[in-house]
């Protein structure tokens, strides 16, 4: 038996005691589907780009974050992972805040993909329309060569792409690329949102899986990619319409920065100027070994963010420590007695399931760690006092049969965060998660819920 799985190891004793000293308090029978990004594909706008990674559109509601200081002017809402912009975007569609909203991406692709969904006004459904006919009038190319099309290894591998279907997602990109709309580039989002549906592959965890199913694939074999093009972009122009039919005036308004996370040190104190952070809402990437830059490569290289490998190597280097694809520098973070402690124990016990992960479990928890805790010191000094943050993370389990350990990420952060001078006033338990042979109390999704003191 393991740890995780009779509850009486060293490091479920250390979890454990470190639960014991938050309040703690668990919705996760009434709030598991409001956490997820699921609900989100039903949503206006927050569809218009499929990102699995997110929370959802109403989770700060749901979790009664009390969001009336965003009603003022003066104050600033700040999400430090913004990913694809949930929470900006849902600062204007679902909450109408009249606070400056300010997201912060690392990756240029996901960073792009917030920003054109968070303006959305600006784009004119039947202009947008007019473009789609213009650049779908002349049937898309399936002759253009190889040599021309990204040198992302995926695009030239036929298990994951037909050669016909390449070069027609190529030549869209050309098309609209060459235009000079406003709504250029909302048209090249739906590019980004259509070529998963025309590549014989899935998003799946850590990397792209070669589609297995028999049916799915012939699904995918069976639609053209005008075809796929044409319905993306129309449901942009649905949800365009319907918007300018019912929706009020415009909230305050919103900058979303490709910078990074943990130090938001690109433009964020000139932007403020004089406004007060009165919320921090974010869902860092979890330390579940997932590299978000591979899994968003094809997005990244199709729509030219990426053009070489240095480039993806740079951008690796770049993200937060959650993942072991490359060599990050050493963390320069000392972080609390308990933590170091449960990174410990829980990578002693990992290591010995003997895989190359396993065995770089180490680095990456102290990095990620660290991350997190150089991050949640610049919120401390951002946010105004009595000011909020709420941070969305998962735990994990990981290692082998009886090496398995339960990463309580939750419990980690939690501490950090109070170690940095935080009131942890709930961490709140929005859903149970399951690995098989892992039934750990710990392994969970959580909301931690913090105060700046005054």
């Amino acid at each position: 038996m393991t740890d995780s799985q009779n509850g009486a190891g060293p490091l479920h004793a250390l979890h454990e005691r470190m639960q014991a000293q938050l309040p703690i308090v668990d919705r996760s029978a009434d709030l598991a589907d409001t956490a997820a990004f699921l609900g989100n594909l039903q949503l206006p706008v927050h569809r218009w780009f499929r990102y699995k990674e997110s929370f959802g559109a109403n989770l700060l509601v749901a979790l009664g974050i009390d969001m009336r200081p965003l009603q003022d002017n003066t104050a600033a809402f700040v999400d430090p992972f913004c990913g694809v912009g949930t929470t900006i975007l849902a600062g204007d569609l679902q909450h109408r805040w009249k606070a400056l909203r300010i997201g912060v991406e690392v990756n240029p692709f996901i960073a792009f993909a917030a920003e054109i969904k968070a303006q959305w006004r600006a784009f004119n459904p039947d202009r947008l329309l007019e473009l789609i006919e213009q650049v779908l009038k002349n049937p898309l190319r399936s002759d253009i060569e190889p040599v021309v099309w990204p040198a992302l290894s995926t695009f030239h591998n036929e298990r994951l792409f037909a050669a016909d279907r390449v070069s027609q997602l190529v030549d869209a990109v050309d098309r609209v690329t060459a235009l000079d709309d406003h709504e250029r580039d909302l048209l090249l989002l739906g590019i980004a949102a259509t070529a998963e549906e025309v590549g014989l592959y899935r998003k799946d965890g850590r990397a792209l899986r070669v589609l297995d199913s028999q049916q799915l694939i012939a699904e995918r074999q069976g639609l053209s990619v005008e075809r796929a093009l044409r319905c993306i972009w129309t449901r942009y122009v649905t949800d365009l319409r319907s918007l300018s039919e019912r929706t009020p005036a415009a909230p305050g308004p919103h900058r979303v920065l490709q910078g990074d996370g943990r130090d938001l040190a690109i433009d964020v104190d000139d932007i403020l100027g004089d406004r007060r952070v009165a919320l921090i809402a974010f869902s860092p990437p979890y330390l579940n070994h997932i590299d978000y830059t591979e899994v968003y490569k094809v997005e990244l290289w199709l729509l030219r963010h990426v053009a070489k490998q240095s480039e993806m190597l740079d951008l690796r280097r770049r993200t937060l420590r959650s993942h072991a694809s490359v060599l990050f520098d050493e963390p320069d973070e000392e972080l609390p007695e308990t933590v170091k402690k449960a990174i410990e124990l829980a990578c002693d016990a990992v290591e010995q399931s003997g895989s190359k992960w396993h065995a770089r479990l180490r680095a990456v928890a102290i990095g990620y760690a660290s991350d997190l805790q150089r991050s949640l010191r610049r919120q401390h000094a951002l946010l105004a006092p009595d000011g909020r943050v709420v941070c969305v993370v998962g735990n994990s389990s990981h290692g082998r049969s009886e090496h398995l350990a339960t990463i309580a990420a939750d419990l980690w952060i939690a501490h950090i965060a109070s170690s940095l001078g935080f009131q942890v006033e709930k961490l709140m338990i929005v859903r149970r998660l399951r690995r098989r042979g892992d039934e750990c109390e710990f392994l969970r999704e959580s909301a931690i819920m913090l105060r700046k003191r005054p």
